[in-house]
């Protein structure tokens, strides 16, 4: 319905945009993060139809502005060609120390900097309708647990043992505008459109 002048009415969707990875990587994740929740009831595994690497959270929106919201993907997608990068071994956290993490990633290894060239470029061409920059530190990552509550003792370093051990690369294709639906047992991702790198 988008905004109702009449009403005041606004629809809004839950946004973000992001780099899909191939299945078999998402469930080797999820099955080697299974397994560490399963020695720490504080580790919540991401579900493996639900990893992927954000380059843009957007949150609520009008959904009203999605065609300038598409026409800014498409700008960047334009202007990047396909792409691969490799994902690292090692499990990282944020905050950086583990004992006190709320989120644990895998991290990308390589080719960082051409991510964060499209994360650049995407921010820019949506600073031009509106949309505020994020303040922090852009740094490629793919969420694959939350912690809720405390570790337990000797969790912390399970996991810096723990190898995720992903062989090859991945190939960055296209860029995908998703939409988040709040759900009580979590978070379905529906894909709303996806833009070919050149």
């Amino acid at each position: 319905m988008g905004n109702d002048k009449k009403t005041g009415y606004v629809e809004l969707k839950r946004l973000f945009i992001a780099i899909t990875l191939p299945a078999d990587f998402r469930f080797l994740l999820f099955e080697t993060i299974k397994d560490l929740a399963r020695q720490d009831l504080a580790i919540s595994p991401v579900a493996p139809e639900c990893i992927h690497l954000t380059l843009k959270f957007l949150g609520s929106t009008d959904i009203l502005m999605l065609r300038e919201i598409m026409a800014a993907i498409i700008d960047t997608a334009e202007a990047f060609g396909s792409f691969s990068f490799t994902p690292g071994p090692i499990i990282g956290s944020f905050p950086g120390i583990i004992s006190t993490a709320r989120i644990l990633f895998a991290p990308v290894e390589d080719n960082v900097e051409q991510i964060t060239n499209v994360f650049k470029a995407l921010e820019n061409n949506l600073a031009k309708i509106q949309i505020k920059k994020d303040e922090r530190k852009f740094i490629p990552h793919i969420t694959i647990a939350r912690i809720r509550g405390k570790l337990n003792t000797g969790t912390a370093d399970l996991i810096k043992k723990t190898s995720l051990g992903y062989k090859g690369s991945i190939i960055c294709s296209k860029i995908t505008l998703f939409e988040s639906r709040l759900k009580p047992t979590g978070a379905d991702y529906i894909i709303l459109e996806e833009f070919a790198l050149k």
